[in-house]
């Protein structure tokens, strides 16, 4: 009767410990580098306890099921790898991949704006660069216009204006010319832009819902920014991106927050070669 007893009481105490190794196990996992250039190979590694069944995605399309080893990327770009242990955990790791190793340099500050707009248009004006002090003089009222670092602004006359920025860092000001056309020209790409943008619309809304951060990034990636990931991204007309982080970011926190993207508009070439901006609506639990 004891010998029974005891048998008991050790195959209790044996299944309790293995549903607490079920319950309380968590990858273990690394990545040898988070920046590297396309010359280097990247060691990953997966030594996660118990693990029976691991999927490495690198986020160009490629997958490997071992355990660990050396992957080479062809091309530069950011990349989002997403590992899988036994089809239920997941961890991702962010690697940035370049041409090469490039010193930080001094970037002039430069205007990024269209050069045609309609009249009564609502224009988004960015400013690329590093800086404190914005003035903006759009070349209709003769003052400075706005102290924002991207500002809207619409002509209410046709013609064509100069405008004009200066900061605290410039000796003179840089210039951009717009051409405002009468508001009675049809612009021939408006639908062309419209489809593009509910296109982009509904797979960035498939990056918060369905987490296919891969799939719909590089679809977009690919199909409307010629490739790249630093095409900026202003949203809510307030705080903007580059493509590949705004995109990370609704990966990693919109569903958090229940985001909601309610409307895209862009801009891109006159031919529709490669959108140049996204300026995008959303919502979310958080605002």
């Amino acid at each position: 009767m004891l010998c029974v007893l005891t048998l008991f009481l050790f195959l209790v105490g044996m299944m309790a410990s293995l549903k607490f190794f079920v319950s309380g196990r968590s990858i273990r996992a690394s990545v040898s580098k988070k920046e590297l250039t396309v010359n280097d190979s990247l060691f990953y590694r997966d030594s996660t306890l118990g693990a029976v069944k691991v999927c490495w995605e690198f986020g160009d399309g490629a997958e490997s099921h071992k355990k660990s080893g050396y992957y080479h990327f062809r091309g530069e770009g950011k990349y989002l790898i997403r590992l899988t242990v036994d089809d239920v955990m997941q961890t991702f790791f962010q690697v940035d991949v370049t041409k090469e190793k490039r010193e930080k340099s001094y970037s002039p500050i430069r205007i990024v704006a269209p050069s045609r707009v309609m009249q009564n248009e609502c224009v988004v004006f960015m400013a690329d660069g590093v800086a404190s002090d914005w003035r903006w003089e759009f070349g209709l009222s003769g003052v400075v216009d706005s102290q924002d670092r991207n500002p809207l602004y619409s002509y209410s006359l046709p013609g064509i204006y100069e405008v004009r920025l200066i900061t605290e860092n410039m000796q003179y000001p840089i210039t951009h010319a717009i051409e405002v056309l009468p508001e009675f020209v049809d612009a021939d790409s408006s639908d062309v832009f419209s489809l593009i943008a509910s296109d982009i619309q509904e797979h960035l809304q498939r990056i918060v819902d369905e987490r296919t951060f891969n799939e719909d990034y590089n679809y977009v990636l690919k199909r409307y920014l010629g490739g790249n990931s630093e095409v900026r991204v202003l949203v809510n007309n307030k705080k903007e991106n580059d493509f590949y982080s705004y995109c990370y970011g609704l990966n990693i926190l919109g569903k958090q927050h229940s985001t909601v993207i309610e409307e895209v508009v862009i801009e891109a070439d006159s031919d529709v070669r490669a959108v140049k901006k996204l300026l995008i609506s959303q919502s979310s639990s958080k605002d």
